[in-house]
């Protein structure tokens, strides 16, 4: 193959082309709308040549070329519609985040109840020898872990306060009560 050339112009040649190969060339012609039609001319060493058409007008029409613009542009479409539905319902969730709601009867119930366990449980703790460091930890001999700028207070003093109970000896005589 000694010359490879298009009317009208425009053959990209995937290979490296030599002139005087024998091995197959391969080439790339991108067709418009306005020149669908190329025709391909080859010439040998011999001076042999060949004519080739390509037409790609029967391939795709305007009412096809249409159609996919408008099938992508739908989808573009459809696309921002559900990104904008799932945003909404995110947001949505988000803002209406309802929380439980209780009657005071309910609530003073609750805490009555909470604050009769921790009474419960520090007479548990007091009445058991095994439970000795718990009971240094609740008496605030041993310093816990507590974020900055927090007060360094005992847990018997929280208890305390939560029962409304003003001394430990009698925060410790009720606890033995409800452990007995």
């Amino acid at each position: 193959l000694l010359r490879l050339s298009s009317a009208p112009l425009g053959l990209v040649f995937d290979s490296n082309f030599i002139s005087g190969t024998r091995e197959e060339v391969a080439t790339t012609y991108r067709a418009t709308c306005c020149t669908p039609r190329v025709m391909i001319n080859a010439v040998d060493a011999l001076g042999n040549t060949n004519s080739y058409t390509v037409d790609i007008s029967s391939y795709i029409d305007e009412a096809a070329i249409a159609a996919i613009a408008l099938g992508v542009i739908l989808l573009i479409a459809v696309l921002a519609i559900l990104i904008a539905l799932i945003y909404c319902c995110v947001k949505r969730r988000k803002e209406t985040r309802e929380l439980p709601s209780y009657t005071t009867r309910n609530i003073t119930r609750t805490l009555e109840d909470r604050q009769k366990k921790k009474v419960a449980y520090l007479g548990h703790v007091l009445g058991h020898d095994r439970y000795r460091l718990l009971q240094l930890i609740m008496m605030g001999e041993v310093a816990r872990k507590r974020r900055i700028g927090r007060k360094r207070e005992s847990r018997l003093r929280n208890i305390r306060e939560w029962t409304g109970i003003a001394s430990a000896a009698q925060l410790f005589r009720l606890a033995r009560e409800k452990e007995n």
